[in-house]
């Protein structure tokens, strides 16, 4: 059994979703898109192991749940907003994941046996969590980043990504060890995603989990990484509709309210 918690779903990629290429509003110089900065961290004013556990394993915070809970998906998403909001100077959201994967799953936290298991706590699908999230207004749109070269500017837009990854078995005890995650012999990545976490940065790969930030080796992010999603938060959307490097943010949320309605 693993110390920490995974918790995130497949999805469909056939469903209904956005593409963050679509709504970058090409320009001539000087008024195009900014070229994305060569390096980029955001959150630098939080320690890197001040994040916060947010019940996706053993945390104090959470006595009723000892072993956490399976709510990774929504601790990456409080992870983003207190990222960009300390980058402002602003105190943290008070967001509780805990509370936001209950509401959005139905995880029932009072069903769980002495083992930690707990037949509620199933975990969530990004795609219906990012749904969630925007129809309860907690953002104002997201997209799907599937072109390696948007990546740059996905981090850039959305103030760092949503990220889902396969964990190698002992992605645990590199954890712990508070170095690089890298892949290493007799533990390889599985080919799916099964664990959210927060893209704080890259040139070096940053990412927060489990309470901690740390840095991911090119070949951990290669083997490890199968979706990143960008998120735009309330607030973003300028009066000529555009967010402050270019992004076609009216259009973003116009179509996903239609999605929303469909």
């Amino acid at each position: 059994m693993s110390k920490y918690k995974r918790g995130l779903l497949p999805f469909d990629h056939n469903a209904d979703m956005l593409h963050l290429g679509r709504y970058l509003v090409r320009k001539t110089a000087p008024n195009g898109l900014p070229t994305p900065p060569s390096t980029l961290l955001f959150g630098k004013s939080i320690g890197v192991n001040a994040w916060g556990m947010g019940g996706n394993g053993p945390d104090p915070k959470y006595p009723n749940i000892p072993y956490g809970c399976g709510c990774c998906f929504f601790v990456g998403f409080v992870h983003a907003i207190d990222a960009a909001r300390a980058d402002l100077g602003l105190p943290p959201s008070g967001l509780d994941p805990v509370a936001l994967y209950m509401a959005c799953t139905g995880y029932d936290p009072t069903q769980t046996d002495a083992h930690g298991n707990n037949p509620t706590d199933q975990g969530t699908d990004p795609v219906q969590g990012l749904n969630w999230l925007r129809d309860k207004g907690y953002i104002d749109a997201w997209c799907l980043i599937d072109n390696m070269a948007m990546v740059p500017t996905g981090f850039m837009i959305g103030k760092g990504l949503l990220i889902g990854m396969g964990c190698p078995p002992d992605m645990d005890d590199q954890f712990d060890a508070g170095g690089t995650f890298t892949i290493t012999a007799g533990n390889p990545a599985p080919s799916y995603a099964d664990h959210c976490v927060y893209g704080a940065g890259y040139n070096p790969n940053e990412i927060v989990t489990w309470g901690g930030e740390r840095q991911c080796d090119p070949g951990f992010v290669a083997a490890t990484v199968k979706q990143r999603f960008c998120i735009i938060a309330p607030g973003q959307l300028t009066a000529s509709g555009m967010d402050e490097f270019g992004l076609d943010l009216a259009q973003l949320i116009a179509d996903n309210e239609l999605l929303k309605n469909a």
